[in-house]
């Protein structure tokens, strides 16, 4: 079949890959990665032998023509990340958006979450929770917008440390 499904993947346990994801990865025809070493210790970890195409920021408008090439001309592809959802403050975002210009179906095969397990041992207020914001913008300001409610996520990677108003969580 002619789809895109963009599979989750685990963030540091191998173990939270779900059998939908891996089933996923065994069907299709060839997967987008953002970095192929990474994936390929991700499928070598299954004993899934695919053909991988690298997709990531600065080859995202060149490969996405190709990727999208094949898949209309009958080809499957899975979109997996280094850790975690495929176009969530990703590359990957561009891809779905060129596969639905094209009008080809995606389909998403959930994995794990940070922001859901982050949320979930928090101890905040979880009825409030309302949207993930994103990575937050370097330079960071010293304090969160006013419009952020108590469980609004930010996303901020290890290796672009800010500083807010609130501690870390752990």
């Amino acid at each position: 079949m002619s789809i895109l499904y963009v599979v989750g993947t685990p963030i540091g346990n191998l173990g939270d890959m779900s059998p939908r994801a891996i089933e996923t990865l065994e069907s299709v025809d060839f997967i987008a990665a953002e970095d192929t070493r990474v994936t390929l210790k991700l499928l070598n970890h299954f004993n899934i032998k695919k053909p991988m195409i690298s997709y990531f920021e600065h080859n995202k408008a060149e490969r996405g023509e190709i990727i999208c090439a094949k898949i209309l001309g009958g080809q499957s592809c899975a979109l997996v990340t280094d850790a975690g959802m495929p176009a969530i403050s990703d590359p990957g975002e561009e891809l779905v958006r060129q596969c639905r210009d094209k009008g080809i179906k995606t389909v998403a095969v959930p994995g794990p979450s940070a922001v859901v397990s982050a949320l979930a041992l928090s101890s905040l207020p979880t009825g409030r929770f309302t949207a993930t914001v994103g990575r937050c913008p370097a330079p960071w300001p010293r304090r969160l917008p006013q419009e952020s409610a108590p469980a609004d996520d930010f996303h901020q990677t290890p290796s672009h440390p800010s500083r807010t108003h609130a501690p870390p969580l752990w």
